[in-house]
């Protein structure tokens, strides 16, 4: 079995299970309400497409 990605795809929707799977080992989590990434202090760190801000 494969070991899940760890880069956030473009490609897909941020709700997409791999881009989940890859925010979860990169520590971070979609905001639906702000449309961005955030840490879990709640700081935006990535856009929509997972690209560092």
């Amino acid at each position: 079995m494969s070991e899940p990605k760890t880069e956030l795809d473009p490609d897909f929707s941020p709700q997409y299970f791999t881009n989940q799977e890859a925010a979860k080992k990169q520590g971070v989590r979609f905001c639906n309400d702000r449309g961005y990434y955030v840490d879990e202090a709640g700081a935006l760190v990535r856009d929509r497409f997972g690209q560092p801000l």
